[in-house]
């Protein structure tokens, strides 16, 4: 999931991006600042638009926690009606000029 997130903010003009993973898949694009360590609240310095998209619900409460007390919106990847996201992405299929999106009703969970 976090290649194809870093290749679309990348397409769509984000000018830094980081990405904090144990792992990176190959395809993950060059321009990608990649921390290989744990998730610590100091790697979201300076963001703000951050996806909290982990394999654990307690690191990702804390990414949420930490967004909102620097101001940065947060994408939740996992469900949680306490400590939800303030925003969804969609699926998306790109053919040529033809771009379709699918969403389901739980992006009504995002705080607003």
């Amino acid at each position: 999931m976090g290649t194809r997130k870093a290749l679309g903010l990348l397409a769509s003009g984000a000018r830094r991006v980081r990405v904090v993973s144990a792992t990176f898949h190959p395809d993950m694009p060059a321009g990608v600042e990649r921390v290989t360590e744990p998730y610590r609240t100091e790697h979201l310095k300076d963001a703000s638009l951050v996806f909290a998209a982990t394999d654990s619900p307690d690191v990702n409460d804390a990414i949420v926690r930490d967004a909102r007390a620097i101001g940065a919106l947060v994408c939740r990847a996992d469900v949680d009606e306490d400590n939800a996201g303030d925003f969804a992405t969609p699926a998306m299929l790109r053919e040529g000029a033809l771009l379709i999106t699918v969403s389901s009703g739980e992006a009504r969970r995002c705080r607003r």
